[in-house]
């Protein structure tokens, strides 16, 4: 399985209740494309690094593509073609380059000096570094998303494979959305809909 995925071969396995005849491959596949799906509305379930982020200069704050951020590595500021690697400020340390990060929803402001600044002016001169995810692997992926991925699973793998029926789940053929709202309401966390991941 991708290091990326939700849920383990063997859940995978679980979630379609024995009847699978798929491929290894193709249920690996499967369980990969649920996975990214799930990363699209919630932002990264398992953590991933992303390297060299470049946004724009000039404002007052950043919004980082893939929120929630557990950790930022780097930030380098471009100001023309000077290069200045900014730190993290904190009541201990207040220096004219540093930045104070919110991780949850993805946003760096440019610090000076204890008080807001504006970033360099620029196109694509501020370049980030940063670890994006909820849980650290996917052993360690609650069960709610869990739980949301079996259900998106199963109701995907039986739309491709048979008409299902009181074998497989008991739920007969599945008809409406191709991911079902039951799906996000076991899941529970609030979605977001905003650029796509870098894996």
């Amino acid at each position: 399985m991708a290091t990326l995925d939700v849920l383990t071969f063997a859940e995978a396995q679980a979630a379609l209740g024995g009847q699978a005849t798929a491929t290894p491959q193709l249920l690996e596949s499967h369980v990969t494309a649920v996975s990214r799906r799930l990363d699209y509305e919630y932002g990264p379930i398992v953590t991933r690094t992303i390297t060299d982020e470049a946004h724009h200069g000039g404002g007052w704050i950043i919004q980082l593509d893939n929120p929630p951020v557990s950790v930022v590595t780097t930030v380098t500021e471009y100001a023309s073609t000077t290069a200045y690697s900014l730190t993290t400020e904190s009541n201990t340390e207040k220096t004219t380059t540093q930045f104070a990060a919110d991780l949850s929803n993805g946003i760096l402001r440019r610090r000076s000096s204890n008080c807001d600044a504006r970033w360099a002016t620029g196109r694509k001169n501020i370049v980030v570094t940063y670890s994006a995810g909820r849980y650290a692997s996917t052993s360690a992926v609650v069960e709610d998303f869990k739980r949301g991925a079996a259900i998106i699973l199963r109701h995907l793998y039986t739309t491709d494979h048979g008409s299902g029926g009181e074998l497989f789940g008991g739920e007969g053929f599945p008809a409406g959305f191709a991911i079902p709202n039951r799906a996000f309401e076991v899941i529970g966390f609030p979605r977001r809909r905003k650029l796509p991941l870098v894996g």
